[in-house]
Order: structure tokens, then sequence, then C-alpha cells
């Protein structure tokens, strides 16, 4: 079982997350919500409930930040066997997947999970995306961080569109790190099939030219409601891209194996 964490030094949100070796597609015990039809073959849509749980342990108090709620995530599987073939999709699929995110998207805004949305997929791994929906800041800006960006690009610009700018973020994480904004302030949930068409055709194009296929692709949206997509090298999930540090083990059972040591 995950569980969040607060760095009362830092007042950054960390994670208690076991990494499992095993695919979450393949290996998934999580609860079909719904088949969606897509090139011949569902896209089925499980929900995931054992990952985003707050910790028992958390700091309360004036001076520290508190996460309420749980979190939410789920994963739309696209293929039944493992190994992705998602730089064979055509523009029209790809905007088809893009609607079906948004549409899942929406349906779960109802629900008070928290503000920060994000999907991930890692484009080597089995052919699905990652879904999660998480009560954790993860800026602190008072303005709308994508704007920003847009209005001060400079000389990072890759290229636009009528509607999306693709550019280098002002401190990218890895030696490749493509940002594709919408250029006007939208949010995903009112992304129409027009839109969405000119994203994948940019998502498309982007990955047919780059020679490293090894890449994750994600979908990011904070409170601010202006919805970006990042292409970035390796395997990367919804903690790393959101700055969430990973603990591997617990704090107490650190605590317990040295209580061990020390008490002898």
């Amino acid at each position: 079982m995950n569980e969040f964490r607060l760095n009362p030094d830092t007042l950054q949100f960390g994670i208690v997350t076991p990494r499992p070796a095993e695919c979450m597609a393949c290996k998934t015990k999580g609860q079909l919500i719904e088949s969606v039809p897509f090139k011949g073959e569902d896209i089925k849509v499980y929900e995931i409930k054992e990952r985003v749980q707050p910790s028992k342990y958390e700091l309360k108090g004036k001076d520290f930040k508190s996460s309420p709620a749980h979190g939410y995530e789920e994963i739309l599987v696209d293929q039944s066997s493992h190994g992705d073939k998602f730089y064979s999709y055509s523009v029209e699929d790809i905007s088809k997947l893009l609607l079906i995110i948004k549409n899942r998207k929406t349906a779960l805004s109802k629900y008070d999970f928290g503000e920060n949305f994000i999907a991930t997929r890692y484009l080597q791994g089995h052919g699905y995306f990652d879904l999660m929906i998480l009560p954790v800041p993860n800026n602190v800006y008072k303005k709308c961080i994508q704007c920003v960006n847009i209005e001060n690009v400079d000389g990072r610009e890759i290229r636009r569109t009528e509607n999306f700018i693709e550019y280098v973020p002002f401190f990218p994480i890895k030696e490749i790190e493509i940002d594709i904004s919408p250029i006007k302030h939208i949010s995903f949930d009112a992304m129409d099939e027009v839109i969405a068409f000119d994203l994948a055709g940019m998502i498309a194009n982007t990955l047919s030219k780059l020679k490293e296929k090894n890449m994750t692709l994600a979908i990011l949206e904070d409170k601010n409601k202006h919805f970006s997509v990042k292409i970035l090298p390796g395997e990367l999930d919804a903690f790393s891209l959101l700055n969430i540090k990973e603990l591997q083990v617990s704090p107490e059972a650190i605590a317990e194996n040295l209580r061990k040591k020390i008490q002898v």
C-alpha cells in the first residue's frame, strides 16, 4: 500500500511506494469499470485502488499542508498483449485515444479526488495509459504556469500550429524534453475533436522524427486548468513527473530495523 508523506523541512510531498516489478496491465487485479471500442479491440478501463492512499502518519497542524483526499487511479488498456504498438497508430487513432482519456477525466470530475490530473504512457511497455488524479500540489504559482511559459518561450520554441506550441521547458530534466501546450488557456475537459486531431498530429509527427524510441508520453493538468503534453526519454511515472519524491522503504520500517540493532 502506497502512502503519501509530507517533508516538514521542505513542505514537499513524497510517497512510500515499493515499486512493483510487474506490468500493471498484465497483473492488474483492479475492478473493470468499462470497455470502449477502439481499433476492433476494446479499451478496458480498470480502477486501481491500492496505490494512492494517504498516510496514517500524516503530519497535521497550522504549519503543515495536508492531503485530505486519497486520490484516484485507473489504467486504460488498449492492447491485450504485452508490447506497445503506439508508434504504428495513425493520427486518427491517437486522436480517438485522447478523446477517450478526456471522457474518463470528465466523468471523474464530479468526485473530489484532487486537482492534479496526469495520464502517463511508457511507449515500450504494455500499451496502456496510467491515469491518476491526486490531491498533492505540484506547484505554488499564483499564475497559470502554462500561460507564463508560452509568453516567455523565447529561443526554446520548436514549432507551433494554430492551436498548439511545442517547446523545450526552461529547466529540462532530460536530454530530450518536449512540452506541447495549447496556445489558448484551455482545460483537457474542453478539448474538442478538432483540437484533439491537431494535438494528435503534433504528437505523431514529433515521435516519428525522434530517433529515440524509448519514450514516455504524459498529459498533465493542475488546478489552473491549462493542460500540457510532455514527451521524455525513458520510463517515467506520475510521481516523478509531479516532482513527488519516492521512498522505497517506510521510515517506520527503518526505525523498527534500527531498534532491533541498537537495543540489543
